[in-house]
């Protein structure tokens, strides 16, 4: 893993032709993931994710303040979603890092979808998940429509899901078992 994404950057430099570009982007939309494009041929983008660690450090422990001051600390329980597995249990339409947290009665639930190009990092999809979670409890409602015609999607295909965050929602049977 690089400390910076100048880092990266440089590293990319040494080891790939000139020929090759690289470009950074930091989506700060979605809580500043950092990617590393990298053109590896004529018409051949490849995109390697790239995460500063420290970014989904920060969030987390950011998040986990918020629910210490509300007594909620470690109530929250996670789980993911694979969907459309393929023969050798990868996701080929996707992964979603769940958090549900109980609140007096009701529950909040976060969700971070891993597009199926992108590698799935468990500890960033939780920190997103547990962001949006905590989003929905300071709002006591749900946020962050999940767009048409994009790999998200699936989560209200399969699930009947229409938000990345959701307040006072109904535990899927699943979720049930997890707080039995």
């Amino acid at each position: 893993m690089f400390k910076d994404l100048w880092e990266a950057l440089s590293f990319v430099g040494k080891t790939m032709p000139e020929s090759h570009l690289a470009v950074a982007v930091r989506d700060t939309e979605d809580e500043e993931i950092l990617y590393l494009y990298l053109q590896v041929g004529p018409d051949q983008p490849l995109r390697l994710f790239y995460e500063e660690t420290r970014v989904a450090s920060t969030l987390q422990s950011d998040n986990q303040t918020k629910l210490r001051n509300w007594e909620l600390e470690g109530k929250e329980k996670y789980y993911y979603h694979k969907f459309g597995e393929n023969c050798h249990g990868n996701a080929v339409q996707g992964t979603a890092t769940v958090c549900v947290i109980p609140v007096k009665g009701v529950y909040a639930r976060g969700v971070a979808f891993c597009n199926p190009v992108d590698q799935f990092n468990r500890k960033l999809g939780r920190a997103i998940a547990l962001g949006r979670a905590v989003k929905a409890i300071e709002n006591h409602a749900g946020g962050d429509l999940i767009k048409a015609r994009t790999p998200a999607w699936i989560l209200y295909k399969t699930l009947g899901w229409i938000c990345f965050s959701a307040f006072e929602v109904t535990l899927t049977d699943y979720e049930k078992k997890l707080f039995k």
